[in-house]
């Protein structure tokens, strides 16, 4: 995975040299988990931009990555109770 993220990195013009070090990638990887299990598969893509970007909005540091990233993890477990509490069956 190491290799593939200074891959991606590179590619984007990201230097991984600027990022704290406190970045929990254990998090991330378990809301793409939590997403695809709870919510929809295709989506966890989605979901982790989205975590990127309201990260960025709200001061791009550790702190706003684990506040997107729990509130996303919050909502993923929540929404398969939610549809199955309104009888909306599959994914969407």
């Amino acid at each position: 995975m190491d290799d593939w993220t200074r891959a991606v990195a590179e590619e984007l013009g990201v230097d991984l040299n600027t990022l704290d070090t406190n970045l929990d990638r254990a998090q991330l990887i378990a809301l793409a988990k939590d997403v695809a299990h709870f919510a929809d598969r295709p989506t966890a893509a989605i979901t982790a931009f989205l975590v990127g970007y309201s990260a960025a909005l709200h001061g791009g540091n550790p702190e706003s990555v684990s506040q997107a990233t729990s509130s996303a993890r919050m909502l993923a477990r929540s929404w398969r109770d939610e549809r199955d509490q309104e009888g909306i069956g599959g994914e969407s």
